[in-house]
Parts: structure tokens; sequence; C-alpha cells
């Protein structure tokens, strides 16, 4: 093939290149690069309520990490039981300091859990056998206005995961 006819051919996929640059450019321009942080904001049947970093977060991390912390209650539970059953998801994204990373028993401190037991286990995946650490954990469960919950005898009940 001459020299002629790759030129020609170089040029027309260029050309083709450039026309649906300009006429399908329906992506996504954003020129902010970084990460979705969402959790459902609702849920049919469980009230949903938005956490806050805790005073121990916010010692540890730096002031560009992103946080967002959402807690899903059953409606049609009651105390204890709404807490006992009560789904808590936290999203943390580290921002342009990298040494902010650490274990997760860090995070588990500062928000208020105790680790009681701690073991490896293996779990079964499709890859293979995967071992992993079990954490047994314990929080003192909390009212919405987070004074510590009494069960009838007047103790404070706690939550376990």
């Amino acid at each position: 093939m001459s020299v002629y006819w790759r030129t020609g051919i170089f040029l027309a996929a260029a050309a083709l290149t450039f026309v649906c640059c300009q006429f399908f450019s329906e992506a996504e321009t954003n020129p902010e690069a970084g990460v979705v942080v969402w959790l459902p904001e609702e849920r049919l049947g469980y009230e949903v309520r938005t956490g806050q970093m805790g005073k121990e977060e916010k010692e540890w991390l730096p002031s560009d990490t992103t946080f967002l912390k959402r807690t899903y209650y059953e409606k049609w539970q009651t105390p204890p039981r709404i807490y006992e059953t009560a789904v808590s998801a936290t999203l943390i994204v580290a921002g342009s300091d990298s040494r902010s990373l650490h274990r997760p028993q860090v995070c588990l401190r500062a928000q208020g859990w105790t680790i009681e037991k701690r073991e490896v286990v293996e779990l079964e995946t499709s890859g293979g056998k995967l071992e992993v650490m079990d954490f047994s954990l314990v929080q003192v469960m909390r009212n919405p206005d987070g004074s510590a919950y009494k069960d009838e005898k007047g103790d404070s009940a706690n939550h376990r995961a």
C-alpha cells in the first residue's frame, strides 16, 4: 500500500473522530474529578437519620475527608428492638492526605464501638478461601437525642454486632 493511501486512511479516520466528537458529545463533562458519596435518603418503612462526624473522627481525619453517615430504623419497631434492628452505614473517603488511611479498629472505636473479641475466620468464595478478621462489637444504644437508652430496669442497653 502506498504512502498516499495510508495517509488518506489516517486523515479520514481523524476527520471521522472529529465529527463524532462534535455531534455526539453527550458524555459527562464535569471538570471536577471525584467520587460520588451517596446513601439513600429515604427507604420505605424506615425512618432515616443522617449522622454527624463524632469528636474523635474530627480529630483523626483531615479536614478534606468526605463523610456520610445514615442510620435506618424500622418504623414498626419500638425500643429496644428498634435499636437492635437498625442498620447503620458510614462512607468515608480520604482526601488528599493519604496518611489518614488506617485500620478499621480506629474508626470503630471513634464511632463508639467496643471490640469485645477478634478472630480470624475463613470464608469460602468463588476465588477460594479468604481469611478475614471478624470483630464482635458492642455499643451503648442511644436515643434520638443522643442520651444513653435505658431498659425497664434502668440499665444502659447495649447493641451487639
